[in-house]
């Protein structure tokens, strides 16, 4: 009889000057002061949107709008002379906008990394420019690593391609770098990593170190660059597995789940560098947390290579299988996993197949593939507990799913063999299935007419001999016709 199958899951810059409350004309200049089509500050730098506020609450919708911008030109009046600044971030101060004896103002956060946080009343606000800044004028001012660290991670938020990684790696290695502000250089390889993940593998080193080291402030964002590493190349960070393994029991939920996706995508490439994280893996699973897919995924993974390692889980898997609250997905790749154990040791799902027969009527067809999959591995040894199922499995044999008819039609030769009284009322769907598309299904088809001794079958049987492009048909249709012959 052949295998059975188990399947697993795998707004565009504006032209024109937008203002609020009261609107002048914008001056339109280049450098060099001839006229060009895009709006530019009195800073000379780009700009898609700017307002001229009249009071806080213009002031207030504009920022609603474009608080995320990469950043802001203000000039403002500051003891009677006008002043120009490049901002990181803008916001409402808080305070002034809760206290009404208290006059409205906007807190800043310059570009430059060297300089500090600062408030300007509403009043004293000429203008507010959203510009984006020349990648250089990040670092410019940068003269510590408390200050590099800052305007990198500003930079890669913005400019991830712009970020030379070595830069980034000698901050993390240098010890005059303060714990918090590694966290910045961190935060901004993680977001390099997404986009430029090749270039980020030399810090792979260096990241494992500090996954180890006692008090990390930044473990979310390593695990994170990590994994973007991985997504890319699994087998970059297979180096990384031991310190790794000791994530997937952090106390931290995005630690755990982003250790959780390292794992699926070391497994799916090398589930030998995956074992020993099965039963970190299980724990997610069993907790239901952020992350259980992909634990699941790497768990299915694992057992496909390793269904002895997965063994010792496999009651965390049907439980996972059976729960019709979680995902279709997570219940597949769980009964998919399951299934591989179920292969090697079909006792395990003994007590499970009551419940699994509940799935042959799932819609998504590789859950209700898996289900009959699994039913099928433990009839290889324990046809007696199938057999009560066996009209349910019949049903199966007629679907739209080459999978599913497949492993019904599979199942049902294993349980033709030892209780052929049961299957001999689908005696006459078992002759039309020597026509299935399938060759695998043919040759179930011969194997279960073989055991039922279904001599209304032999026409079509001695067809089946003749004329079938397929050599397996062939001859198990002749082992069949053999049967048929016996006293």
């Amino acid at each position: 009889m052949v295998p059975l199958g188990h399947d697993v899951f795998d707004g565009p810059v504006s032209g024109s000057y937008r203002g609020m409350g009261r609107v002048t004309s914008q001056k339109v200049v280049n450098h060099d002061g001839a006229g060009v089509g895009m709006p530019v500050t009195d800073g000379g730098l780009p700009t898609s949107a700017g307002i001229v506020p009249t009071d806080a609450s213009s002031l207030s919708t504009f920022l609603d709008e474009y608080g995320s911008a990469p950043a802001f030109q203000l000039t403002y009046s500051d003891d009677d002379s006008d002043r120009m600044r490049l901002l990181h971030d803008v916001s409402m101060h808080a305070v002034t906008l809760e206290r009404p004896s208290a006059a409205p103002a906007i807190q800043c956060l310059p570009l430059a990394p060297s300089e500090d946080m600062f408030t300007v009343g509403v009043v004293d606000v000429e203008q507010l420019s959203v510009v984006e800044p020349p990648p250089e004028s990040y670092t410019a001012t940068a003269s510590t690593p408390r200050e590099e660290a800052t305007a990198l991670r500003r930079l890669a938020a913005v400019h991830p391609d712009e970020v030379r990684v070595a830069s980034l790696l000698a901050l993390l290695e240098n010890p005059n770098t303060e714990r918090f502000f590694r966290r910045d250089a961190v935060r901004a390889l993680r977001r390099v990593a997404f986009e430029r993940p090749a270039d980020c593998t030399p810090a792979i080193p260096i990241l494992r170190s500090l996954l180890v080291e006692d008090g990390f402030v930044a473990r979310p964002d390593a695990v994170i660059t990590m994994r973007a590493i991985a997504d890319d190349d699994p087998g970059a960070i297979t180096p990384a597995v031991d310190e790794l393994l000791a994530q997937l029991n952090a106390t931290n939920v995005s630690v755990r789940r982003e250790a959780a996706k390292c794992f699926a995508a070391i497994a799916a490439e090398a589930p030998d560098d995956a074992v020993d994280a099965v039963p970190g893996l299980a724990t997610i699973v069993e907790g239901g947390s952020d992350g259980q897919e992909h634990a699941v995924y790497a768990l299915s993974q694992v057992a496909r290579a390793y269904p002895e390692a997965v063994k010792p889980v496999a009651k965390t898997l049907g439980e996972t299988a059976l729960d019709d609250r979680l995902a279709d997905t997570v219940r597949t790749n769980a009964m998919s996993a399951l299934g591989r154990v179920v292969g090697e040791h079909p006792s395990v799902a003994v007590n499970n197949v009551d419940d699994v027969v509940q799935l042959f009527d799932a819609e998504n067809h590789k859950l209700r593939n898996n289900a009959i999959a699994l039913v099928g591995d433990v009839a290889t040894v324990h046809t007696d507990v199938v057999e009560p199922h066996t009209d349910a499995i019949v049903e199966l044999l007629t679907t739209d799913d080459d999978f599913t008819r497949i492993n019904a039609s599979g199942t049902l030769s294993r349980v033709a063999e030892d209780f052929p009284a049961s299957v001999e009322p689908a005696m006459p769907t078992f002759v039309d299935l020597l026509e299935d598309d399938s060759a695998t299904v043919r040759e179930n088809a011969c194997w279960v007419l073989g055991h039922i001794y279904a001599e209304e079958a032999v026409a079509t049987l001695e067809e089946r001999v003749r004329d079938d492009e397929d050599p397996e048909v062939r001859n198990r249709a002749e082992w069949a016709l053999a049967q048929l012959d016996r006293p």
